[in-house]
């Protein structure tokens, strides 16, 4: 089985981190990711692993991003050591 990933990449203006989320996971992430108000985009879904690459980006100073990408390390955490134990 395929690790979740996560990515973090430093743009011009902004900051952007790539997960790769388990379609379990998918909604218990977004609500992360929607109640604090990051912008986000689906970069592509694999049906095979059941997954989607999911990129969050920072929007502007201030924002939760930091506390959502903390809360989805955690989400993430919890499912692998989950699935360890399957």
């Amino acid at each position: 089985m395929k690790s979740l990933d996560k990515e973090t990449h430093e743009r011009t203006g902004g900051k952007e981190n790539h997960f790769t989320v388990y379609g379990d996971m998918l909604l218990d992430v977004l609500r992360v990711v929607i109640n604090n108000d990051i912008s986000f985009e689906i970069k592509s879904i694999h049906q095979i692993e059941n997954s989607a690459l999911l990129c969050i980006r920072k929007k502007r100073q201030g924002d939760n991003y930091e506390k959502a990408v903390e809360n989805i390390d955690a989400l993430l955490a919890e499912y692998r050591i989950y699935l360890e134990l399957l």
